[in-house]
């Protein structure tokens, strides 16, 4: 029994292995085959994708190319805020990849949204929308100004941007403190015992300031002190003007001179003023805290304060209707020169927000001055005579009268075209 059922597996061992080479084989060609079929599939979808993946990029190329044509022409961005889109950029080819178009229109809030088509090969594409916005201006110094600036005082210059720059030459007289850099892109020069936080010296980069232009701000006023001696409201209203008195809330023009002198306040809000502007009126006395002035003031020419004692600060969210975006931070902006000057000892002048003038600015006089944010001077082409010379800051150095500047690094505005890289992607998103 035993040797037959031996004999009959020894007999069947030559069928097995031919049974399992063949099953071997049937195997290891199914499994090639298969192979070649994945291969093929994956060819045709990486075939498929080419032209897709071609399509993006070139989108994403149509984008960055809009995007640097809107920062080299923010001059014209209310040409492009359009309800409908139109062409920004005709179809720009790059030879046989494909090409792009870019169209453009209003985004809402300042922004301008825009839609780049990119066309790849067999005419696949692809669109990226992109929503883009003007990068706010903010000053990197408490005092930048376009040419040469001087300090002849013992001058506190603080907070976590409390630095000066000048794109001109830099002269450091007497013992400022300086928390921050002090530097020059010209020479720089220092006598006396000057503090310096920060690094100090000449021949560094100019540091971008924008133009500084009034009517860039015009449609954000509450008031209009027009160069006709009227007062208007937004809807081009005449303003009643004080019986006995001849002024409106204690302004009064004169041969192109709006001036706000006394002791008995004015009225809060933007004023736009076709002029030059010269503010005498005291805001209290003492050493106290003054009555608190809150305004934006935007001249076509230049601002000049001479009183004994203010405390006024820009309006902010927190004011309702006497805040503006389009006026944000801004105190005083001149279109000429901006000077600030004390006649009196021992008195106090306080200003909260950004001083910025189209030619030059001086802080000079016998009191003690805190100017909270930040000081720019285009140093543009010279029309006021107000200030002549270099930028400067002129005390009498007694320890009653020391000029104080403050800034933390965080006051801006978008309506001033910030130099270098002026708009930014906001978001983006590829809708086809």
């Amino acid at each position: 029994m035993i040797m037959k059922s031996l004999c009959r597996q020894i007999q069947g061992e030559p069928g097995t292995a031919l049974l399992a080479s063949v099953l071997l084989i049937s195997l290891i060609t199914g499994a090639g085959l298969t192979a070649l079929t994945m291969t093929s599939v994956s060819l045709n979808i990486a075939s498929n994708l080419l032209p897709s993946k071609q399509a993006f990029y070139l989108a994403e190329a149509g984008i960055q190319h809009g995007k640097t044509l809107l920062s080299q022409d923010r001059n014209n961005w209310t040409t492009y805020a359009s309800p409908q889109a139109q062409t920004l950029l005709a179809y720009t080819s790059l030879g046989s990849t494909g090409g792009y178009s870019v169209t453009v229109q209003d985004g809402g809030g300042g922004s301008l949204l825009i839609n780049s088509t990119g066309t790849g090969a067999g005419n696949a594409q692809v669109v990226i929308a992109s929503l883009v916005t003007a990068a706010f201006y903010t000053p990197h110094y408490a005092i930048t100004t376009g040419k040469n600036l001087t300090i002849n005082a013992d001058a506190s210059i603080v907070g976590a941007s409390g630095g000066v720059h000048a794109n001109g030459n830099l002269v450091l007289v007497n013992s400022p403190i300086i928390n921050g850099d002090a530097t020059a892109s010209g020479s720089y020069t220092a006598s006396g015992s000057p503090t310096i936080g920060g690094i100090s010296g000449g021949a560094k980069d100019p540091d971008g300031i924008p133009p500084i232009t009034p009517t860039d701000f015009y449609a954000a006023r509450d008031y209009l002190l027009a160069s006709d001696g009227n007062v208007y409201d937004t809807n081009g209203v005449a303003q009643a003007v004080s019986k006995g008195q001849g002024d409106w809330n204690s302004w009064k023009y004169a041969s192109g001179v709006w001036t706000l002198s006394g002791n008995k306040g004015t009225i809060n809000g933007k004023l736009y003023v076709q002029g030059d502007v010269n503010i005498t009126a005291t805001f209290g006395t003492g050493q106290g805290v003054p009555p608190l002035w809150i305004t934006s003031i935007i001249a076509t020419g230049s601002i000049t304060v001479n009183s004994k004692s203010i405390n006024v600060r820009n309006p902010t969210p927190a004011d309702g209707t006497l805040y503006h975006p389009v006026t944000k931070d801004i105190l005083f902006l001149a279109g000429g020169d901006l000077k600030i000057t004390a006649p009196t000892n021992g008195n106090y002048q306080m200003f909260q927000g950004m001083l910025l003038a189209h030619e030059q600015f001086n802080v000079t006089g016998y009191s003690t001055t805190t100017i909270t944010g930040p000081i720019v001077a285009e140093d543009g082409a010279t029309q006021s005579t107000v200030v002549t010379g270099d930028n400067f800051f002129t005390y009498s150095n007694s320890y009653l009268d020391t000029p104080t500047f403050i800034y933390d690094g965080s006051v801006s505005n978008g309506k001033l075209q910030a130099p270098n890289g002026s708009v930014k992607i906001m978001t983006w998103q590829v809708t086809k």
